[in-house]
């Protein structure tokens, strides 16, 4: 399987307590805030295409939650993939993932969905406006990409 990533900044790849339950129960935490993960995809991809997209590019850090399109949000695959990883999905429409300024917009997915961007665009928006620490990671189907919350 093809797969494009833009590095990783060294400060993002610093390992901390993420979503899994080993990391989750143990008793050493680092104090890392969670990433916000945009999550942008074809209908009808599986589960684990979408859990390998964020593992390889958010790989150990925490998960606060996955945001995405209203017309993706009720996908099977993204479902089952926030279950596993234990967190919340959060959707918004084209109209307001248009709004936020991205740095790799798309002219095709501004053509198919009204908005130039999914994966970074809202996890810029569920992350309150946050840094964009991960730029979208585009595999087959699925486009990654991760924001730090504004605290």
């Amino acid at each position: 399987m093809r797969r494009t990533c833009t590095p990783i900044r060294r400060e993002t790849r610093r390992r901390s307590a993420d979503s899994s339950v080993l990391q989750r129960h143990s008793r050493r935490r680092q104090l890392v805030s969670d990433l916000v993960i945009g999550v942008g995809m074809r209908p009808g991809v599986d589960t684990a295409a979408i859990l390998d997209a964020i593992r390889d590019a958010v790989d150990g850090q925490r998960i606060e939650c996955l945001a995405t399109i209203d017309k993706r949000s009720a996908e099977c695959g993204l479902i089952r993939a926030a279950e596993s990883l234990g967190v919340a999905i959060v959707s918004f429409t084209a109209a307001e993932l248009a709004t936020v300024e991205v740095p790799n917009p798309s002219p095709r997915v501004a053509q198919a969905l009204d908005t130039a961007s999914v994966a970074e665009a809202a996890a810029i928006l569920a992350a309150g406006g946050g840094e964009l620490v991960v730029p979208k990671c585009v595999t087959r189907d699925v486009v990654v990409a991760a924001a730090r919350r504004v605290r």
